[in-house]
């Protein structure tokens, strides 16, 4: 879902995986997937989400 949204945007996608990070995982285990917009913690998009919030959350940037 989430590449199909990007695919017409100049975002670069960096997936993390947070099984061995226990200071992530105890933070977002509840709403993996997590989309956050560069270092800035306060523009993140949890689970749940669907392709027209993902879709309208970029779109705030």
């Amino acid at each position: 879902m989430i590449e199909h949204v990007l695919a017409d945007k100049s975002f670069k996608l960096s997936e993390i995986d947070i099984a061995e990070k226990d200071q992530l995982l105890e933070q977002y285990g509840l709403v993996i997937p997590v989309v956050q917009f560069g270092d800035d913690e306060q523009r993140q998009l949890g689970w749940p989400f669907d392709e027209q919030q993902f879709f309208d959350w970029l779109q705030t940037f």
